[in-house]
């Protein structure tokens, strides 16, 4: 039998540094895209409403909600996926108050 001086040592391979793309990874960004992009629509709507264009000030609340929405849902849903079901009850309440809130609220303008 030949002797292989490479076979009772393991072989590293570096590679290039690599940015892997995962669910979690997407999730995070959207998230926080939805949070700056809503934080910016309620500072311009305050601006708005200071100049007396209240209309459109409520409209980039709503918008803002919205996003919010979008922000908090997804990653809440993460969490209780693999909790109990009460939890997950709690959630598809708290979501479909949240959606009807506003629905409602951007009716009223």
């Amino acid at each position: 039998m030949a002797n292989n001086k490479n076979s009772g040592q393991k072989k590293t391979v570096v590679h290039r540094n690599r940015v892997v793309i995962t669910k979690t990874t997407i999730l995070q960004a959207l998230s926080y895209i939805g949070m700056v992009v809503s934080a910016l629509m309620v500072l311009i709507g305050g601006i708005l409403n200071l100049c007396n264009l209240g209309e459109v000030a409520a409209l980039l609340t709503k918008i803002a909600s919205i996003l919010m929405l979008v922000a908090i849902a997804w990653p809440a849903w993460d969490f209780c996926r693999g909790k109990a079901l009460w939890l997950k009850y709690l959630y598809f309440v708290a979501l479909v108050l949240y959606i009807l809130g506003a629905i409602f609220g951007f009716l009223m303008l």
